[in-house]
């Protein structure tokens, strides 16, 4: 978890960004050739409006790192050209089940959630959801 208190110079606004983490591992037997993984991340931007918050300091989501299936920062308010803005809050889960095949090659069934808002409470109205298969060498 962390509070990242931020003050933009250009424009005068003054925010805080918060954003906590959290991840569990479980193994399902006792060679861990099965072990689900949960992962959940909740972000906020409180203080000031998202046109007070420079783009490279807002919430995006989208892609590998976390919700597959979706473009790089593909989930979220866009502006009129398509193009990701970012917001203000953000939600993510995960749960994948790694299977292990060999000692260095893998499986990873996973099942993953995201939204993005522009309110500083994340709003649940979008989530998105990617699901899938991928190949894990360890």
């Amino acid at each position: 978890a962390y509070a990242e208190p931020s003050y933009d110079i250009l424009n005068g606004a003054a925010f805080l960004k918060l954003r906590g983490e959290g991840s569990a591992y479980q193994s399902l037997d006792s060679a861990s050739k099965f072990v689900l993984a949960e992962r959940v991340a909740i972000g906020s931007i409180v203080g000031t409006g998202l046109q007070n918050v420079p783009a490279d300091r807002r919430f995006y989501s989208g892609g590998g790192g976390s919700v597959r299936g979706y473009a790089y920062q593909g989930i979220g308010p866009k502006d009129f050209t398509g193009q990701p803005i970012g917001g203000l809050s953000f939600f993510e889960t995960s749960v994948e089940m790694r299977i292990a095949i060999t000692d260095t090659i893998g499986i990873v069934p996973f099942v993953d959630a995201g939204t993005v808002s522009t309110k500083s409470v994340p709003d649940f109205s979008d989530v998105k959801v990617g699901a899938g298969v991928g190949l894990r060498y360890v």
